[in-house]
């Protein structure tokens, strides 16, 4: 699936998908692990200073083997290519998943609508990613409605499972401006 993907698609978006593998790898249990994972996150939203990347790298390699850092510090692409083929199944079985959500169809990719983009529907969009608030997406679906949007992959997106959304996803982007 990684082949049909844009060469230009962000680095963002794969980083979002490493740490959203990491997660739900069930090996990546430790403090540190988590700590990257979350600073992995800030880091792909441009959340996370300098200072803080570097302390945290000096302080990981100098105190454990904290492997997911390196994944997602390194070129994002290539550490998803390399978790699809060597990380745990039932990781490795939600990658297609995981990037239908932060990507889309790659088939059908869809520009947002200048008429969607209303005051409510970029302030639900903006709360649902700052809040990681998913289960408001059908809400989202209908405000999207109410401003003419008739497309069916995002309404079918916003109305399918909340535990299927996550950081990245590609209505919330195309609603907010995120690449």
């Amino acid at each position: 699936m990684l082949d049909v993907l844009p060469p230009t698609a962000s680095s963002r978006k794969f980083r979002l998908v490493v740490c959203q593998m990491l997660r739900h790898d069930h090996t990546v249990n430790t403090a540190d692990a988590r700590k990257s994972i979350e600073l992995g996150e800030r880091l792909a939203d441009g959340e996370a200073t300098d200072e803080e990347v570097l302390a945290f790298s000096r302080a990981t390699l100098e105190e454990s083997d904290c492997s997911e850092w390196s994944a997602l510090t390194a070129n994002s692409r290539m550490s998803v290519q390399v978790y699809i083929s060597s990380g745990p199944d039932p990781v490795r079985a939600r990658v297609p998943h995981l990037l239908r959500e932060c990507f889309g169809n790659p088939f059908r990719p869809v520009s947002p609508d200048p008429a969607w983009l209303t005051t409510t529907v970029v302030a639900l969009a903006e709360g649902i990613y700052a809040e990681r608030a998913f289960d408001r997406m059908p809400i989202l679906a209908d405000a999207l409605q109410d401003a003419d949007c008739t497309n069916d992959d995002v309404l079918s997106h916003c109305r399918g499972p909340v535990e299927g959304h996550l950081r990245g996803c590609w209505v919330i982007d195309l609603l907010t401006g995120r690449a």
